[in-house]
């Protein structure tokens, strides 16, 4: 039986949407909206070890059956509260990256920057247009070069491969393996030179090729205005079942209302 996890003190609208299981965890110091024959407290679980699979398994003792935990909200599982997290491992889960281009060999490039282009269903940007550079291929500086002729000599590579002023920059290993430095990719403003001096730290672990995927939208291009200004803003996308799906979920669970609390902060 599938039993939702919320993410109890880490309050965010991401976590806000309608019930998509028939039951719900409830940890120490939460509360919840569903209805009480609904809810399971910790205190009701035990852990009971599976001879056949050699598994340890989670159970009710009010409901007796095999008790799966779920996330189904927005945030990574690992910024959840600790008893959360605890109680995920007792179900398998996964993370999938959509990669459009995986699988796909970039074309041959005789200057040893490769070049992709956005990928595209109608309006929406599912890749942005990225360069994939070699070693050999990015700026040779000499020993001793001052910082204005660094910033040239990436002034002048910038503009020969065709690179927006301002791009994200991933710095890999040879051959497969993980991004060196930050998980997250590095924000690089060519027209600065302090981004471009935390650009070549980047640099400096031995990396095989760099990745940049351009900034998109840019900074002319945000969406989210007010009177100060434009904003960052990020989106989040909940894909619902079909509409016979959904109405025939809201026959059986008519008054059960959305999980969590919106957060206006």
């Amino acid at each position: 039986m599938l039993a939702e996890v919320t993410a109890g003190a880490a309050t965010t609208n991401l976590n806000l949407h309608a019930p998509l299981t028939d039951y719900e965890l409830v940890c120490p110091g939460e509360t919840s909206t569903a209805p009480e024959q609904a809810q399971i407290h910790l205190d009701d679980l035990y852990v009971e070890h599976d001879p056949a699979a050699d598994r340890l398994v989670l159970r009710s003792r009010r409901l007796g059956v095999e008790v799966v935990p779920v996330y189904l909200g927005y945030l990574v599982p690992m910024v959840l509260p600790e008893i959360p997290r605890s109680l995920l491992l007792f179900s398998p889960t996964s993370r999938v990256t959509p990669e459009p281009w995986r699988g796909v060999p970039a074309a041959a490039s005789d200057t040893g920057v490769a070049r992709r282009p956005r990928v595209r269903y109608g309006s929406l940007v599912l890749h942005r247009r990225s360069w994939t550079a070699t070693a050999a291929a990015l700026p040779q500086l000499p020993p001793g070069a001052t910082e204005s002729e660094r910033y040239l000599e990436w002034q002048r590579w910038r503009r020969r491969h065709g690179l927006p002023a301002r791009v994200f920059a991933r710095a890999y290993p040879e051959g497969p393996g993980v991004p060196l430095g930050a998980a997250k990719p590095q924000y690089v403003d060519f027209a600065g030179p302090l981004s471009l001096t935390a650009l070549d730290g980047l640099l400096s672990g031995g990396v095989g090729r760099l990745v940049l995927e351009e900034m998109l939208p840019g900074e002319d291009a945000l969406h989210v205005r007010s009177a100060r200004g434009r904003h960052v803003a990020e989106l989040a996308l909940e894909v619902l079942p079909l509409a016979q799906d959904g109405a025939a979920a809201e026959q059986q669970h008519p008054n059960r209302p959305r999980r969590g609390e919106p957060n206006h902060d």
